[in-house]
């Protein structure tokens, strides 16, 4: 019937629309000295959720997924390169500043 169609609608759309949006960093902060990041995302009910972490704990996945850059301890965050003010930051968090590993062939 339409009516259980509708309620699908009405219920479904918010929970869709948080699988999304629960993995994009709505604010990050950086304390170069104890090279120690903050991460601020929205919950389901629309509560801030801060989250500390190292450079140590991000992995850049080989084939990221839909809206995810990284993976900060184990979780798929989206990151927009243009909100870093600071690109020292952005170097330290995606590992740029780690020296090349290139492997042998032998």
């Amino acid at each position: 019937s339409s009516t259980g169609f509708f309620a699908v609608f009405i219920v479904g759309t918010p929970v869709l629309l948080h699988l999304v949006v629960k993995k994009y960093v709505t604010a990050l902060w950086w304390d170069p000295s104890s090279k120690t990041f903050e991460m601020e995302t929205i919950s389901f009910f629309n509560r801030l959720q801060r989250t500390r972490f190292q450079a140590t704990d991000v992995v850049r996945p080989t084939i990221p997924g839909m809206f995810t850059s990284i993976l900060i301890k184990g979780r798929p965050v989206f990151l927009d390169p243009n909100m870093f003010e600071d690109a020292d930051a952005y170097d330290v968090l995606m590992g740029f500043d780690q020296p090349l590993s290139v492997g042998k062939s032998d």
